[in-house]
């Protein structure tokens, strides 16, 4: 597994582990997520720009595609679905 956290400021963190390897295709490199409190919608930005880079930081390095949704508001409301491919930056694909 590894490791990756962001400080938020205000004592709230976010540390996720993921696979260390290419996870099996339809299944999620993202293993946990542990916050230390409570996000707030402002927080919920700054984690999907960090999640972004983490995401095509592992894109590069292992040599796929791979996507995420993020939760955007309480209940699944709202979501957003990013893309990313080795070597560019990260696609928003739509808001659901």
């Amino acid at each position: 597994m590894r490791t990756f956290k962001c400080d938020f400021g205000n004592k709230l963190t976010c540390e996720i582990k993921v696979t260390d390897k290419v996870p099996e295709k339809g299944t999620s490199h993202v293993q946990k997520i542990v916050w230390s409190g409570r996000p707030t919608r402002a927080d919920i930005l700054v984690y999907i720009t960090w999640m972004n880079s983490v995401n095509q930081l592992l894109a590069n390095e292992w040599g796929v595609n791979l996507m995420h949704v993020f939760q955007t508001e309480p209940g699944w409301r709202r979501a957003e679905v990013w893309l990313y491919r080795p070597g560019t930056d990260p696609e928003f694909v739509e808001s659901i």
